[in-house]
């Protein structure tokens, strides 16, 4: 077998949440990779990637889903286990129809969002984003199976709780 054309590095990363913020309605968390002496929050690194004009464009639609809205269903677009931002319907802000802001939706006042990018083809699984859709699936199977059982607890007041030295 010939390993230089393998093509796809495996590092061994351990995950753990974070907050990010809290909205009246809302709180947005993200994951934290760490691996090496290196960390990476998920949703930072998505931040970083965009355009201004996006990021203006994501904060907004943060704040309005956080503060107004709350995380309904119809917000989201389902990306097998994971879901994605911005819906078509979402329609109170302005943007790129191909930007994808993976996440996971717990309910209605619990979002975990993850990395993504700008999509440049008919499925993500074809597109350049296909490494951030299939960590999204990955990862959100995880987070499940915690909230299942009980490493991850969802608190009367919607908000995640874990132990901090979680390992996802």
């Amino acid at each position: 077998m010939d390993f230089l054309n393998f093509g796809i590095i495996f590092v061994m990363s351990n995950y753990s949440l974070i907050e990010i913020v809290s909205f009246k309605k809302v709180t947005f968390y993200s994951v934290k990779e760490i691996y090496a002496d290196e960390e990476l929050i998920w949703f930072s690194d998505f931040i970083k990637k965009i355009e201004n004009e996006e990021k203006i464009s994501i904060r907004e639609m943060l704040k309005m889903i956080g503060n107004k809205y709350e995380a309904g269903e119809q917000f989201f677009r389902h990306e097998g286990q994971a879901q994605a931002l911005p819906s078509k319907k979402v329609n109170f802000i302005e943007i790129k129809s191909n930007l994808r802001l993976y996440c996971l939706r717990i309910n209605n006042n619990a979002v975990i969002l993850f990395n993504g990018g700008y999509k440049d083809a008919q499925k993500a699984q074809d597109s350049k984003i296909s490494f951030h859709f299939q960590q999204a699936n990955m990862i959100s199977k995880k987070i499940l199976k915690s909230i299942n059982n009980k490493s991850i607890i969802v608190g009367n007041d919607n908000r995640l709780k874990w132990d901090q030295d979680l390992i996802i």
